[in-house]
């Protein structure tokens, strides 16, 4: 049987290629990019800031312990990389506030 043709399948193909996500044909529904609540979206994002930190955290741990230079400025470069996205993400997150503050005034 072609799970990739029919009415079901099309409708959900155009909703994914328009939206830029992944579509699961077998079951008829979408595995990624489904509209969540604003208030999901803000704990996922708040989720995603507290493993960054803990991940620049643990990095820098693992640098003071390391033994060898090289090794010490590799577990430093993704301590840096982890706070750099923990920049955006929070950047990001006062969006979404700023967002949820004009739309509930």
């Amino acid at each position: 049987m072609d799970y990739t043709s029919g009415p079901v399948w099309r409708l959900l193909f155009r909703v994914g290629v328009t939206q830029g996500i992944g579509v699961w044909p077998w079951f008829g529904f979408v595995l990624a990019g489904f509209c969540l609540d604003r208030a999901t979206m803000l704990k996922e994002l708040n989720n995603k800031i507290a493993v960054k930190q803990a991940l620049a955290e643990k990095y820098n741990h693992l640098a003071m312990l390391a033994g060898s230079s090289v090794k010490r400025s590799t577990y430093l470069w993704h301590a840096a990389r982890f706070r750099a996205q923990l920049s955006d993400l929070k950047h990001k997150l006062a969006q979404k506030e700023a967002e949820r503050a004009a739309n509930a005034s």
